[in-house]
């Protein structure tokens, strides 16, 4: 015995098999990521990762880091934290202008009536509109805003009956309870909360 370390045997085609498959599974959470990254961009992590990764010894700890950047991207289908928020809307009661570019901007100080997560509701007084006359240009209009940002809002709402000079109001009571006016007050909050980009009409 000469007391030197035994160097340990080392399998380079089974690591490099693995570090292959791992990398195929990268690319896919980096381009997952850059879908939901504005701009298309990958996020620097990400990025990162696809290059730690090259050496075969940082791959234990990388799996970890992927692992924990991976569940923080929203994929199609996952519960989603934000919530969508519906009007119905022609000519004669427009109130909300969306760009092509899904920014929305909301025109007027009288009282705004959205309806927060029914689409079921929001569809039904859609097709209810457009069987009036004159009604015929009615369309639906959404945009997204945070959960939270309408929980704060339902938080704060009083029912319509009683409460006129309240800035948010509960509406439209009989057929739902997630429809609320909302007075110019909160105006501005509102078009804060507004996600970018993301109004569709």
């Amino acid at each position: 015995m000469t007391g030197q370390p035994i160097a340990p045997v080392v399998d380079h085609e089974e690591i490099e098999a693995a570090r292959a498959a791992f990398m195929g599974e990268v690319t896919k959470t980096a381009l997952l990521a850059a879908t939901f990254v504005p701009g298309g961009q990958v996020a620097a992590p990400i990025r990162a990762t696809v290059a730690a990764v090259s050496k075969p010894r940082v791959i234990a700890p990388v799996v970890e880091r992927v692992a924990a950047t991976a569940a923080k991207i929203v994929r199609p289908g996952a519960p989603a934290s934000n919530v969508t928020v519906y009007r119905v809307e022609g000519a004669a009661n427009a109130r909300l202008t969306i760009a092509d570019s899904g920014d929305v901007t909301i025109h007027g100080d009288a009282m705004l009536y959205l309806n927060f997560g029914d689409e079921a509701r929001a569809l039904e007084y859609l097709a209810q509109k457009q069987a009036q006359p004159g009604m015929t240009d009615v369309g639906l209009k959404s945009f997204e805003v945070s959960q939270s940002y309408a929980d704060s809002l339902f938080d704060r709402a009083v029912p319509q009956r009683g409460g006129a000079e309240a800035p948010i109001q509960q509406v439209d009571i009989t057929r739902t309870d997630r429809s609320l006016g909302l007075a110019s007050s909160e105006f501005a909050e509102l078009a804060c909360a507004i996600l970018p980009r993301s109004g569709r009409c």
